[in-house]
């Protein structure tokens, strides 16, 4: 889907709304420690921030990424799923690693908290993330993936199959920015889902 649909559908189901660290376990291999869990309002302070700080700033033009290397981002993803006749917002931690050597995306999205403070176990894992160079951020995207996963709360169980898509930010891509869509199923049937995304190094 192109950038100006997603965007228009975006705003008109969302209103604009961490950390993370690495180490290694005695294997050797590399560990990752999740970010504090934090509260709904919380999250929104922090997206706000960095609404702030990043919307104001060009995206990265895809031609002038390194072609080596790796960076990782944290921030605030927010969702807006259809719940029967309405919806539940709610805020989660994002972390997402971008791999210029290979032109690839990972990323994840847990500790979520809807706007009645209600805490949802469970997480969301982005599949099939790359990195397009040649895109016209005018019209397209940078990257993109599938974010798929379950999340359970309030007495539901969300199902969430979703796109992802985004751009980097600034000439030395010092954050992440872009939009999810998808379907979420739950006890109520199949609905909608909204959301956006923030992050930065």
């Amino acid at each position: 889907m192109q950038k100006n649909i997603l965007n228009s559908l975006i705003l008109l189901a969302c209103g604009f709304v961490g950390g993370c660290g690495g180490g290694s376990d005695d294997s050797g291999h590399t560990t990752t420690t999740p970010p504090p869990q934090l509260t709904y309002a919380e999250y929104e302070i922090a997206s706000t921030g960095l609404h702030s700080t990043w919307d104001i700033v060009a995206v990265t033009d895809p031609s002038t990424l390194p072609i080596s290397g790796s960076a990782e981002f944290s921030g605030v993803v927010r969702l807006d799923v259809e719940n029967g006749t309405g919806e539940v917002s709610m805020d989660g931690a994002l972390t997402l690693q971008a791999d210029f050597a290979t032109s690839t995306i990972a990323a994840n999205a847990s500790q979520f908290v809807d706007e009645n403070e209600v805490l949802y176990s469970g997480d969301l894992t982005l599949s099939n993330g790359v990195i397009d160079r040649g895109a016209d951020t005018s019209v397209d995207y940078t990257f993109g993936g599938n974010l798929d996963g379950s999340l359970t709360g309030a007495g539901e169980t969300y199902v969430i199959t979703s796109d992802l898509s985004g751009d980097f930010v600034s000439s030395t891509y010092g954050a992440v920015k872009g939009a999810i869509s998808g379907n979420a199923a739950s006890s109520f049937g199949t609905g909608y889902v909204f959301g956006i995304f923030i992050g930065e190094r």
